[in-house]
């Protein structure tokens, strides 16, 4: 059996998740008009 190894704790998966959206900003420039899709895998439902 596999061991589970940890990535990242939470505090550096936030600060992760709040570089990625400030560079997202930056890049696009305003939010007005930005949508973000996630699609999960792995055979679940739609609808």
């Amino acid at each position: 059996m596999s061991e589970i190894k940890t990535l990242l704790d939470s505090e550096q998966l936030q600060q992760t998740v709040e570089e990625l959206a400030k560079q997202l900003l930056k890049a696009v420039g305003s939010c007005e008009s930005l949508a973000l899709v996630g699609i999960q895998r792995k055979g679940r439902a739609l609808a």
